[in-house]
Order: structure tokens, then sequence, then C-alpha cells
């Protein structure tokens, strides 16, 4: 009875173990293999120029030249500039150069020279002279009479003499032939300049007005974009730059649908915002599984207790007015109180221990000494009233008859 049992059951172990290796090698037939990284790698660089042909496609389909002309306000066909801006600007300068010569022409120049020379000719003795002086202020300001003679600081008009500070330095120029020759230069280069300052404002004013039309009509025109930018750009340049701004967008929109279909056809995944097999993001997958269960089967760490000296009137801080102290426990000899913790009533002070300054007096607790201990009953320090109850000190001179103010938990200022 006993060997058949045991036949039975070797039996059945080997039953259950070829059972359990024909499951694994089933299993492990249909797990798909891992690919080679540099094999998936390559294998999505084709997936990738697959989708940027099918996004091309796209792009060629869904954008029409001329639709994109219509909805960006481009002439259509828009076709290359007629003459280069050298060209335009050159048939401009003609044109402008024509036209200021007509309206300020240079052979009025001699005229106006002239009439500087005889409005700024100095005087000669015996001639009738008329001028104004100090600046037209006062009485007595229009002079006129023949000029009689000249001086270094006087001029005359017949019998009348006439300081020379009296008179505008130009009209003064005009009694010295001198100065009245380098006044005649210097008015001649002034109305010189005047003259051809006219000339160039006008042909800036007509360059700017044939521009604004001859550049257009030649193909060019002005950024939209910067309205500051007064450049001359080509306008089919410029429609190209939006036409290519449409295809980008396009391609963009495209691009988001078109790239997880050719990738997931590919049995490509996203994962952590990358393309690859699914067979490696199952592994990934499964790698950080088995990372975080063997994590959790790892003992926990024990962290020994701390041990805390018991304090007598707990964590520095408060203490409640009548609280037992708490364990029972002492402060080592010397060590200060915890600053802002009274002490309980009645607890005697440690042996040695010192008050913080401004802490108040418990009632009923017993003052340190230089040495461990209470003090002594009926001992009074000098300066310190005496105690309700208590003798005062044996001295020469006759106790205060002063009443002890009553016991306020405060300490003296003695000890502040």
């Amino acid at each position: 009875m006993k060997l058949s049992n045991c036949v039975l059951s070797w039996t059945i172990g080997i039953m259950l173990g070829m059972f359990s290796a024909q499951a694994q090698d089933e299993t492990e037939a249909a797990a798909p293999a891992i690919p080679d990284e540099s094999t998936w790698i390559a294998e999505r660089q084709k997936l990738d120029e697959q989708i940027e042909a099918k996004v091309q496609s796209a792009v060629q389909n869904l954008v029409n030249p001329q639709k994109v002309a219509e909805q960006k306000r481009f002439a259509w066909p828009v076709r290359e500039p007629l003459r280069t801006p050298e060209e335009i600007r050159k048939l401009i300068d003609q044109e402008v150069a024509g036209e200021v010569e007509e309206r300020f022409p240079m052979k009025l120049l001699p005229g106006i020279i002239k009439e500087v020379e005889e409005n700024y000719k100095a005087f000669n003795l015996n001639e009738e002279v008329s001028f104004e002086i100090r600046g037209g202020m006062g009485a007595n300001t229009k002079v006129q009479g023949r000029l009689t003679g000249v001086s270094a600081d006087r001029i005359r008009l017949d019998t009348r003499w006439i300081a020379s500070r009296d008179i505008d330095e130009e009209t003064l120029a005009r009694f010295y032939p001198d100065a009245a020759r380098k006044l005649i230069e210097k008015k001649t280069q002034i109305e010189k300049k005047k003259y051809q300052i006219k000339r160039d404002n006008y042909s800036e004013y007509r360059t700017d007005e044939l521009l604004q039309t001859m550049m257009p009509a030649n193909g060019y025109m002005h950024s939209r974009e910067d309205k500051k930018d007064r450049k001359w750009y080509p306008v089919k340049t410029m429609f190209e730059r939006e036409l290519e701004k449409e295809k980008k967008a396009v391609a963009e929109r495209e691009k988001k649908i078109i790239e997880p279909e050719v990738y997931t056809a590919g049995n490509f995944v996203l994962y952590e915002d990358e393309w690859i097999p699914v067979a490696v993001a199952d592994a990934r997958k499964a790698a950080i599984e088995e990372a975080r269960l063997q994590a959790l089967e790892q003992p926990e760490e024990t962290v020994a207790p701390t041990t805390i000296m018991p304090m007598p009137f707990g964590m520095p801080g408060p203490y409640p007015a009548g609280a037992p102290p708490q364990g029972g426990g002492q402060l080592p000899p010397g060590t200060p109180m915890p600053m802002g913790s009274p002490m309980p009533p009645g607890a005697p002070m440690p042996p040695g221990g010192q008050m913080p300054p401004g802490m108040p007096m418990p009632p009923g607790g017993q003052m340190p000494q230089a040495g461990p201990g209470p003090m002594p009953p009926g001992v009074q320090l000098p300066g310190i009233p005496p105690v309700p109850g208590k003798a005062a000190p044996a001295s020469g001179k006759k106790a205060s008859t002063q009443t002890a103010p009553a016991p306020t938990g405060e300490v003296p200022s003695f000890f502040k």
C-alpha cells in the first residue's frame, strides 16, 4: 500500500513538472523578442521619413497659393519686380533733377549775389545815408543825413556825431571798406546756402513722392509687420514669406495627426515623450515594477529610540502656575533655568542654579546663595525691604518703620 502511494505521488509530480515546463515554454514563445536598440532606432528613422513624406503631401494638397494670396491681400499672380531698385532710383533722380532746375534754376544765383553786394556795399563820404540806432529803442532812433566823417568810435552825419556802440554790427561795417567787403562775402555764402537748401528740400520731397508711386508700380512694397520699417521689399519675396508661414502651420497641424498613425502601425508606442517599440516599453515598465517590488521586500530600518533627559519644568517656555514638575527629574547642578519658565510654587532652586534675567521669583521659592543650599532664614540682603514676619539684621542704626510691601513674585531690582 505504501509503495503504491509513493509511485502515485511520483507520477503526479513528474506530470506536474512536465505541464509547468510546457507552460513556461509557451509563455516564452508568446512573449515578443526585445529588439536591439540600434535596430529599432534605424526602424524609427524610416518611420520618420514616412511621416515627413506624408506631411509634405498633405501640405501640397491643402495649401493653395492663390487662396493664400487672396487672404493676405496680394495681387494674383504675384510677379517678379519689373525693374531693380537702382534702375528705379536712376529714373527718379533724372526726373527730379529736371523739376528742381525748373523751379530753382541756378541761373538766378548771380542775380541773388548782385543784390547782396548792392545791399551791403560800403558808404562813401558825402553820400546820403539813413539807418536806425539803438535797435529802435528810445527817441530820435531814425537818423538820416550826409556822411561827413568816420572815426574809430564815432560816425558823423552832417554836424551830428553818433557813437559806434549805438549802431548795429552790419550797418556799422558799411562805414569801413574792409569790413564791408567781409560782410558781403559772408552774406553771399549765406544766400548761396539758403538757395541750395531750397533745391535740396524740393528734391527730397519729390524723390520720396515718386518712390511711393514708382516702387509699388514696379513690384515693391513696405513690410506689413513693422510699420516703422521704411525699406522696400519685392512683393514676391513678401508673398513667399506669408506662403511659408501658412505651409508651416499646416505641416504642424497635420503632423499631430499623421505621426501617431504611422508609429502605431509600426508597433511603436509613445512612452515618456519618446516613440519606442511596444516590446521595449513593456520591458522598461517591467523593470520599474520589479525594482518597486524588490524595494517593498526589503526590511525597514529600525531607528533606535532617542533618550530624552527629563526636565523638572518641561520644555523651555512658560510653565503653568501650580503644576508639578514633569517626570520628577532635576536639572544638573549649575544648569541655568530655561528662559521664560517660572518655577512651580514651592519648588526649591537647584543647587548652584541661577535665575534668568527678568524671571519672576516663584511664591514660596528659595533664593540661591553663592554656594549650594537655600538662604539661611532671617537673613536680609542690604537695600532689600524686610520680609513680613522676619527679623531685620542687627546693626547700629535704628530699624526702618516702613511696612514691607506684599510679595509680588518679582525679582528685586538688586538682582536685575
